[in-house]
């Protein structure tokens, strides 16, 4: 079952004010609807008041807390972004907080500081790495996180509250999420290719959304430094894929490719530089898109691949697609078991997509 906390407590002008924290998901929904705010993804808990803050009274942004200047890099482009969503223009104050300001500020010790006093040790507790409170009063609003990508998503959250209007409803959010992993895959190997443009952009979605992990499906178009007959003219270059890492980095996004290492590999294997690697010489037989993994000459092809990317995606993350394989090639055409990977390996793995 879940608990609902009610208290009472004195609302300025001696009236009482009812405050539900709300944590059951149904009901975090209908109080967030009340209070016309709508949050991508919903928040694990929240709480409504029943006064506004006003943002075209605000002094400005402040950041606090134990939080570097590299750490204060991820609300760098916080103030655009409230002005595109309010119209309200502010900017960030590196003296002591007023009472009016927007203060942000990271405690990995969960021991809120003293301008934090909206914020408590117990708000703070088990938000792990990508977890935040929220709290918009009357005079001011605090965000406040255990590290610095959970204040990246209390400035989004913020933001989208603050979508088409300047009057804030008065809140208290505590957020965090469910999976650690929350990933989005774009295949751009089949049909256009987006711009540098639009991979932001769509970066920039993902991060409002609270995503963390965006993943390209490569099978050609990568124009690989170790073999440039590969790709296509308009493929990802070595310099805009790590442009894009780079920018999917400062929103907290591992954009990291999908490499497709057996099957589903016609475009490569039709060129006749690569098709003595191949699994069938036939093109007619579906052997024509499948690797022979166990060619030695194969391996050494992929590692070239392998390394071409790593080099230019230097995250935490590499996905190896080996899947719709030709499993009949390799029993048509025999080859050494000593030569690569055992026919008895390729078999176990014929539908499974390898992502680790």
């Amino acid at each position: 079952m879940f608990r609902y906390i009610r208290d009472k407590i004195n609302a300025e002008g001696g009236k009482e004010m009812t405050v539900v924290t709300e944590k059951d998901p149904v009901q975090v929904a209908k109080t967030l609807s009340r209070a016309d705010v709508w949050i991508i993804p919903q928040p694990k808990e929240a709480t409504i008041g029943k006064e506004t803050f006003d943002l075209t009274n605000c002094s400005g942004i402040h950041i606090g807390g134990a939080i570097s200047p590299k750490g204060a890099e991820v609300l760098a482009d916080f103030p655009t972004l409230l002005e595109e969503r309010s119209g309200v223009a502010l900017e960030t104050q590196l003296d002591s907080p007023d009472e009016g300001c927007i203060v942000f500020g990271v405690f990995p010790d969960g021991i809120p500081g003293d301008e934090f006093k909206d914020v408590s040790t117990e708000d703070l507790e088990a938000l792990g790495e990508e977890g935040y409170v929220l709290h918009i009063g009357k005079n001011h609003i605090t965000a406040a996180a255990r590290e610095t990508t959970g204040l990246y998503y209390a400035a989004r959250t913020l933001a989208q509250i603050a979508t088409d209007r300047s009057e804030l409803p008065c809140l208290k959010i505590r957020d965090w999420p469910s999976l650690r992993h929350r990933g989005f895959l774009q295949d751009v190997s089949r049909g256009q290719i987006p711009t540098m443009n639009t991979f932001k952009r769509l970066v920039r979605v993902l991060a409002e959304a609270k995503y963390n992990m965006l993943e390209l499906y490569i099978e050609h178009v990568f124009k690989w430094s170790s073999h440039p007959d590969i790709s296509p003219p308009e493929g990802i270059s070595p310099q805009e894929g790590r442009e894009l890492f780079d920018y999917g980095a400062r929103h907290r996004i591992d954009v990291h490719p999908l490499l497709q290492t057996c099957g589903h590999s016609y475009h490569i294997l039709e060129n006749p530089a690569y098709e003595h690697l191949r699994v069938r010489y036939n093109t007619k037989k579906p052997g024509a898109t499948t690797f022979d993994i166990r060619k030695p000459e194969t391996i050494e092809f992929m590692t070239d691949l392998v390394q071409d990317l790593v080099k230019t995606f230097p995250g935490k993350f590499l996905g190896i697609d080996f899947t719709e394989i030709d499993i009949e090639g390799f029993t048509e055409r025999q080859v050494s078991e000593n030569h690569g990977i055992s026919l008895g390996t390729v078999k176990s793995r014929k539908n499974i997509g390898l992502r680790e």
